[in-house]
């Protein structure tokens, strides 16, 4: 990471403490739409806002997923502290389509681990996708700020 900013223990403390408001919810997984709110969890600095883009963070996952046009995946890797395998670009079929829309390739984007059969699924993208409320600019979790 080259975020000169806060160091890793400042974004560990960070996705700590939203990881605990996530458990007391029973939400395996949210997604950051808002530039803040990227750059808060990640460090993400890019000016790619114009299009559709979030940082996924799944309870049991140790790091946040990054997921943008492809492009701007060179950002990802340069202000973040993500591993090479959690920076996901969309390839650019999906910039300006009729056909599809990236929040599409989010929605269908599924975590590596196995959730508790014991415990229902509580997935925000796939209620939000089966009920047909992705919007149209693709923001799901809107402008509420995660930082104080």
């Amino acid at each position: 990471m080259q975020n000169g900013y806060f160091d890793r223990t400042e974004f560990d403390q960070r996705r700590a403490k939203v990881k605990a408001a996530m458990a007391k919810a029973e939400l395996d997984l949210i997604v950051c739409a808002d530039p803040a709110n990227m750059d808060y969890l990640s460090g993400y600095k890019g000016w790619s806002f114009y299009v559709p883009q979030c940082v996924l963070i799944h309870l049991e996952e140790e790091h946040p997923i990054w997921i943008g046009r492809g492009q701007d995946g060179a950002a990802a890797h340069l202000t973040t502290d993500l591993p090479e395998d959690h920076i996901l670009p969309y390839p650019d079929h999906y910039v300006q389509s009729r056909e599809r829309h990236p929040m599409n390739f989010v929605a269908d984007f599924r975590p590596r681990r196995r959730r508790d059969p014991r415990r229902p699924a509580r997935c925000p993208l796939q209620r939000l996708r089966s009920s047909g409320q992705l919007g149209a600019a693709g923001q799901i979790c809107g402008r509420a700020p995660l930082h104080p």
